[in-house]
């Protein structure tokens, strides 16, 4: 499956017009090759947890 999405972002950075788009594309194809990129519907998975409270030391 990362094959055909690298594949993807490769084909849209070379018809990109804009070389800073084009530039993301390569970058966001080379991620989806080493299979670290990461999509909208995984980060939903992920739950999010609150951080620790922050207790100051008593005095």
């Amino acid at each position: 499956m990362t094959d055909n999405r690298a594949a993807r972002y490769r084909r849209l950075a070379m018809v990109e017009q804009d070389l800073e788009r084009a530039r993301i594309l390569r970058q966001i194809a080379d991620e989806a090759d080493r299979g670290v990129l990461c999509v909208s519907s995984m980060k939903q998975t992920v739950k999010a947890q609150a951080p620790a409270p922050i207790v100051s030391p008593a005095n």
